[in-house]
Protein backbone atom coordinates (compact mmCIF):
# COMPACT_ATOMS: atom_id res chain seq x y z
CA UNK A 1 0.00 0.00 0.00
CA UNK A 2 1.08 3.29 -0.79
CA UNK A 3 -0.52 6.53 -0.12
CA UNK A 4 0.39 10.10 -1.30
CA UNK A 5 -1.18 13.06 -1.47
CA UNK A 6 -3.91 13.87 -4.27
CA UNK A 7 -3.09 14.52 -7.51
CA UNK A 8 0.39 13.06 -7.06
CA UNK A 9 1.97 9.72 -8.66
CA UNK A 10 1.95 7.07 -6.89
CA UNK A 11 3.06 3.50 -7.10
CA UNK A 12 4.03 -0.22 -5.18
CA UNK A 13 6.79 -2.41 -7.03
CA UNK A 14 7.11 -5.92 -6.47
CA UNK A 15 10.90 -7.34 -6.69
CA UNK A 16 10.70 -10.82 -8.32
CA UNK A 17 14.59 -11.11 -7.13
CA UNK A 18 13.47 -11.17 -3.45
CA UNK A 19 9.84 -12.99 -4.14
CA UNK A 20 8.25 -15.84 -5.89
CA UNK A 21 6.99 -14.77 -9.48
CA UNK A 22 3.15 -15.42 -9.53
CA UNK A 23 0.23 -13.47 -10.60
CA UNK A 24 -1.24 -10.66 -8.14
CA UNK A 25 -4.65 -8.80 -7.94
CA UNK A 26 -3.89 -4.71 -7.04
CA UNK A 27 -6.79 -2.10 -7.03
CA UNK A 28 -7.04 1.05 -6.31
CA UNK A 29 -9.27 2.73 -3.71
CA UNK A 30 -9.74 6.60 -3.42
CA UNK A 31 -9.93 8.07 -0.49
CA UNK A 32 -11.17 11.47 0.96
CA UNK A 33 -9.35 14.20 0.01
CA UNK A 34 -7.90 12.79 -3.30
CA UNK A 35 -8.11 13.50 -6.79
CA UNK A 36 -10.43 13.26 -9.29
CA UNK A 37 -8.18 11.33 -11.65
CA UNK A 38 -6.65 8.06 -11.04
CA UNK A 39 -4.86 5.54 -13.64
CA UNK A 40 -3.89 2.09 -13.13
CA UNK A 41 -1.60 -0.10 -14.76
CA UNK A 42 1.38 -2.84 -14.29
CA UNK A 43 4.57 -2.29 -16.01
CA UNK A 44 8.01 -4.08 -16.18
CA UNK A 45 11.61 -3.22 -15.55
CA UNK A 46 14.11 -3.48 -18.76
CA UNK A 47 16.99 -4.05 -16.88
CA UNK A 48 20.22 -1.46 -18.14
CA UNK A 49 23.33 -3.37 -16.43
CA UNK A 50 25.35 -2.80 -13.26
CA UNK A 51 27.26 0.68 -12.37
CA UNK A 52 26.74 2.56 -15.51
CA UNK A 53 29.00 5.52 -16.55
CA UNK A 54 28.07 8.60 -18.54
CA UNK A 55 24.42 8.98 -20.04
CA UNK A 56 22.38 5.29 -19.81
CA UNK A 57 19.89 6.47 -22.91
CA UNK A 58 17.07 8.52 -23.42
CA UNK A 59 13.51 7.09 -22.96
CA UNK A 60 10.40 8.28 -24.31
CA UNK A 61 6.92 7.81 -21.73
CA UNK A 62 3.91 7.43 -23.98
CA UNK A 63 0.71 9.69 -23.01
CA UNK A 64 -0.71 7.01 -21.44
CA UNK A 65 1.58 5.38 -19.29
CA UNK A 66 2.73 6.47 -15.96
CA UNK A 67 5.80 4.82 -14.92
CA UNK A 68 8.26 3.69 -16.69
CA UNK A 69 11.06 1.26 -14.50
CA UNK A 70 14.83 1.16 -15.54
CA UNK A 71 16.60 -1.39 -13.78
CA UNK A 72 20.36 -0.84 -12.83
CA UNK A 73 22.76 -2.24 -10.00
CA UNK A 74 25.02 0.15 -8.35
CA UNK A 75 27.78 -0.57 -6.28
CA UNK A 76 27.67 0.70 -2.75
CA UNK A 77 28.72 4.41 -2.85
CA UNK A 78 27.88 7.75 -3.62
CA UNK A 79 26.42 8.34 -7.06
CA UNK A 80 25.18 10.99 -8.90
CA UNK A 81 21.92 10.27 -11.41
CA UNK A 82 21.06 13.06 -13.58
CA UNK A 83 17.40 13.28 -14.91
CA UNK A 84 16.55 15.00 -18.04
CA UNK A 85 13.83 16.22 -19.52
CA UNK A 86 14.72 16.93 -23.29
CA UNK A 87 10.75 17.17 -23.98
CA UNK A 88 9.83 19.36 -21.63
CA UNK A 89 6.34 18.78 -20.95
CA UNK A 90 5.76 16.10 -18.96
CA UNK A 91 6.74 16.47 -14.54
CA UNK A 92 9.10 13.81 -14.69
CA UNK A 93 10.14 12.16 -11.60
CA UNK A 94 13.03 9.87 -10.21
CA UNK A 95 13.48 7.36 -7.56
CA UNK A 96 16.29 5.11 -6.34
CA UNK A 97 14.99 1.95 -4.46
CA UNK A 98 16.90 -0.66 -2.56
CA UNK A 99 17.46 -4.43 -4.07
CA UNK A 100 16.86 -6.47 -1.20
CA UNK A 101 13.15 -6.12 -0.46
CA UNK A 102 10.50 -7.88 -2.04
CA UNK A 103 8.02 -4.97 -1.45
CA UNK A 104 8.57 -1.36 -2.03
CA UNK A 105 6.41 1.78 -2.94
CA UNK A 106 7.27 5.52 -3.54
CA UNK A 107 8.10 5.87 -0.06
CA UNK A 108 11.08 3.16 0.35
CA UNK A 109 13.60 4.59 -1.52
CA UNK A 110 17.46 5.27 -0.66
CA UNK A 111 18.41 8.11 1.22
CA UNK A 112 18.05 11.40 -0.85
CA UNK A 113 16.78 8.79 -3.66
CA UNK A 114 13.67 10.70 -4.89
CA UNK A 115 13.28 13.88 -7.11
CA UNK A 116 10.76 15.82 -9.42
CA UNK A 117 11.99 17.66 -12.75
CA UNK A 118 8.98 19.80 -13.33
CA UNK A 119 8.21 21.10 -16.96
CA UNK A 120 10.58 23.29 -18.30
CA UNK A 121 7.31 26.47 -18.14
CA UNK A 122 7.18 25.79 -14.28
CA UNK A 123 11.03 26.42 -13.75
CA UNK A 124 10.55 29.30 -15.34
CA UNK A 125 7.71 30.23 -12.77
CA UNK A 126 9.18 29.23 -9.71
CA UNK A 127 12.76 31.04 -9.97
Amino acid sequence: MSGWPADECDFVLVNYERTTPRAFDAGLRRFAGAGAAAQAGSVASSFLGSDPVGTTAAFALPAVQGLALHEVWLSEGIWRIRLENLDETVDYGLSVHPGNLPWLAKSHVLPNGLAWLPPAQDRTRRS
